[in-house]
């Protein structure tokens, strides 16, 4: 009768998502082509959102990754942007923004006309309200976790027990190894949620050049062309002017192709770590 008592309550708190179900190396990813996105303003994040596979509509989580919450009006919704902006050394304000940005984000990049792939085990997900299952979705050629995580708009939480292969027949180590080293490049680049960065980088630059004994006044123009860096170059936005966004290291090779409308900067381009050509602007004395 003891054992029937026990084994009534573990099936109740069960089927509560009191007890996430462990999922065994080897089971079977159920997948779902063609996805379709499926708005709803008030229940969609960036990593936990509802979508519809033929006539079923459900809703899913995102594994790996957690998403800053996108909503403060809820006790429970603070107290998580608290938590959020300790990973990324922020705050609850900062979170709150990058929470929405993840939202939209997620939202632009998966109502696209080719629609996206679901890879489920089915694994119950907590939450509130309607059940939802953790998942992981491929869009575009990568997985949404990926490009959360490039864009530096996800703190990177494994939160369940997932064994592999993986659908990409990575092992869940080699793939969070993956997500680290995104979300190291997110932080060089200052994006999403590391972009308090910024400031700390603007106080480098100056110290840089008060060590110089230069200002940051206007300078002569220089001649266009191909330039090797000799010393380290703070590199600023075009689109929001004063806005730093990297700073390079000597022995960098870049292209100056002509002034800037800003007074003494100049536009350049160089390359990333991943091979992709970046336009900003600097100081053409810091060219000299």
């Amino acid at each position: 009768m003891r054992v029937t008592k026990y084994l009534l309550l573990f099936i109740l708190l069960a089927g509560w998502g009191v007890f996430a179900p462990y999922v065994a190396a080897g089971a079977e990813w159920k997948i779902l082509k063609n996805c379709t996105y499926v708005p709803n303003d008030s229940a969609n994040d960036g990593d936990s959102f509802w979508l519809q596979h033929k006539r079923t509509k459900m809703k899913i989580r995102l594994y790996f990754v957690d998403c800053p919450e996108s909503t403060d009006d809820e006790e429970w919704a603070v107290g998580r942007l608290k938590d959020q902006a300790e990973y990324f050394n922020s705050d609850a304000e900062g979170m709150l923004r990058t929470g929405i940005q993840a939202k939209k984000y997620a939202q632009k990049l998966l109502s696209g006309k080719d629609g996206f792939t679901v890879y489920t085990r089915m694994q119950t997900a907590m939450g509130r309200g309607k059940t939802r299952y953790y998942a992981m979705v491929e869009v575009d050629g990568r997985f949404l976790s990926e490009w959360l995580t490039e864009n530096g708009l996800v703190r990177i939480n494994k939160r369940t027990m997932i064994s592999g292969p993986l659908p990409n027949k990575m092992s869940v180590d080699k793939y969070e190894q993956h997500l680290r080293k995104l979300e190291q490049q997110a932080k060089r680049d200052e994006l999403g949620g590391w972009g308090r960065q910024v400031g700390r980088a603007r106080n480098k630059v100056a110290k840089i050049l008060e060590g110089r004994g230069e200002s940051t006044s206007s300078a002569p123009e220089i001649p266009t062309g191909v330039v090797v860096l000799k010393r380290n170059l703070p590199v600023y936005s075009l689109l929001v002017p004063g806005k730093l966004v990297r700073l390079l290291r000597p022995n960098t090779k870049i292209k100056v192709t002509g002034p800037s409308e800003d007074a003494g900067m100049a536009i350049i381009r160089f390359n990333t770590e991943r091979g992709i050509i970046y336009e900003a602007q600097c100081q053409t004395r810091d060219l000299q």
